[in-house]
């Protein structure tokens, strides 16, 4: 993310309803959101807190990265609950090794804590927390990963980093490489000290790419 106004638009705000989730009066909300968008008023550490405080979202962080940083994930999560927002991605705060295939399979589980509204992540079905660190420090223990589900093997772009679900439910974050043997692939950590992991073709249930990472610090 590289502007206020992509952020707001994620957060499914208009101007007028950032500026007065900022506490800025509502005859002047919308002006003073849109003269931040416009770089007409600069954002400074003030401002940056009480966006913070209000969203749970480190701005500055967030634009310098230019990926969605949760610096206080209960505030986030309460900002989203409640609200008659057109559903995004759903996003579980649980861990991908805890209990995501559950809801991917349709079956009875957690609910999200919140919906990501990013045009990014239109073709995406599901968000999660990442357990481990073999992906560090591409992917932190506590990051969310944002995922496309692959329906054709073909489609697969080998260096991408892919969440793998076997038949037998096991679940991993990796960069996935092909294999000497056409009908293997590899499963390879970012972490050097974690080794890859060969796996047939046929063990893998389903493949999601992941579009994108929203950091949890």
């Amino acid at each position: 993310m590289n502007t206020l106004k992509e952020v707001r638009i994620a957060l499914g705000l208009d101007q007028r309803e950032l500026g007065e989730l900022l506490e800025i009066s509502s005859r002047q909300a919308q002006q003073y959101i849109s003269h931040y968008e416009t770089g007409k008023r600069e954002m400074n550490d003030k401002f940056y807190k009480k966006f913070m405080d209000k969203t749970g979202i480190d701005l500055k962080k967030t634009l310098q990265d230019h990926t969605l940083i949760v610096a206080d994930r209960e505030k986030f999560q309460a900002l989203n609950k409640g609200r008659h927002l057109i559903p995004g991605v759903p996003v579980f705060d649980i861990a991908v090794s805890a209990g995501v295939v559950p809801q991917i399979r349709d079956e009875p589980g957690e609910l999200p804590a919140f919906y990501l509204q990013m045009p990014l992540f239109r073709d995406c079905v599901f968000g999660a927390r990442v357990s481990g660190d073999s992906m560090y420090p591409e992917i932190r223990n506590g990051d969310y990963v944002v995922c496309k589900e692959i329906l054709s093997k073909d489609s697969i772009i080998y260096g991408d980093i892919y969440l793998i679900i076997t038949h037998d439910g096991v679940e991993t974050v990796k960069h996935l490489h092909p294999h000497e043997k056409e009908d293997w692939v590899m499963l390879v950590p970012f972490n050097k000290s974690v080794p890859p992991t060969p796996m047939p073709r046929k063990n893998i249930a389903r493949i999601f790419k992941v579009k994108g990472v929203i950091k949890g610090y």
